[in-house]
């Protein structure tokens, strides 16, 4: 072989291994999530902030970091990889309490105020599509989720998720959406938590034991029947609700907590579990649960 074949047999290679080096570039750039950007504040007006938006600033100042910090690549695509909602030790994959903060995200991508930039955002619906997917993902195959271990399946993670996640859900269906089959699969493992919270004799039993965690699923329930005709989902919240009027309180009206009484639980989470609920109940055959 002369020099000159021989040049163009290594130039030829070169020319191979580049583009072979640049499909994978490709193929890697095609997974990047898209960067949401920073609030540019000198753009906004104050007093487009309504008066009870008073707070707000600190969430928009903030949220493209929270954005951002969700993993781009690999079987954890999709997780928030940023200790916000929970601590660092146990901001961990398989803890679907931090995938609660989907409902972050939905809300400034679902919220059409003047001084959000996030509204409609394409860089934000790719991520809440992919955190949707890795929630999906994490759960087990009977509907439940887990906390504080890998396939530690529980209550608190899969009823807390059907409010949370559940509210996320509900504000995409009012619109402006997302991608159609994924959002189909979001409500599908919705129903799959609900379902099974309704019907496991053990979540029920430790959900008499730890009443602020079950009554995550009145609100979860109505939310997602709401915009879904599902006679089954429907029979199975009323079920629950009538054992719960024996179940949950103690004769003296506090709520069980560990078998007793607990102020801090009483006084926020079963407020915050309720007002969610009676939002959907009120006006409802339902309402009676909840103000009798």
């Amino acid at each position: 072989m002369n020099v000159e074949k021989k040049a163009d047999l290594v130039r030829g290679q070169i020319f191979l291994w580049g583009f072979l080096l640049m499909c994978v570039a490709c193929s890697r750039e095609d997974k990047l999530l898209p960067k949401v950007q920073p609030i540019a504040f000198r753009n906004i007006d104050p007093d487009e902030f309504l008066h009870d938006e008073w707070y707000i600033p600190y969430y928009l100042k903030n949220f493209s970091t929270l954005a951002n910090s969700l993993t781009d690549t690999g079987q954890y695509r999709g997780y928030i990889n940023l200790a916000v909602w929970r601590t660092p030790d146990v901001n961990k994959p398989h803890n679907a309490r931090i995938m609660e903060n989907i409902l972050s995200f939905v809300w400034f991508y679902t919220n059409n105020r003047p001084w959000n930039p996030y509204y409609k955002d394409p860089a934000l619906r790719k991520r809440i599509e992919a955190a949707l997917t890795f929630w999906c993902n994490i759960q087990n195959d009977d509907g439940r989720f887990s906390e504080y271990a890998p396939e530690r399946w529980s209550l608190a993670p899969t009823a807390f998720a059907t409010k949370f996640v559940g509210r996320a859900i509900y504000l995409l269906e009012e619109g402006p959406t997302i991608d159609e089959e994924i959002l189909t699969r979001a409500n599908a493992s919705l129903r799959k938590a609900l379902f099974i919270s309704f019907t496991d004799s053990a979540l029920w039993a430790h959900g008499r034991n730890f009443t602020n965690q079950y009554e995550n699923l009145w609100g979860g329930a109505m939310m997602y029947l709401k915009h879904h005709k599902d006679p089954t989902i429907d029979q199975l919240l009323t079920n629950r609700l009538n054992d719960s009027m024996d179940e949950f309180q103690s004769p003296c009206g506090y709520f069980y907590e560990k078998n007793g009484p607990d102020w801090g639980y009483n006084l926020s989470t079963h407020h915050s579990d309720l007002q969610v609920a009676w939002h959907f109940a009120k006006g409802t055959r339902l309402e009676d649960y909840f103000i009798s």
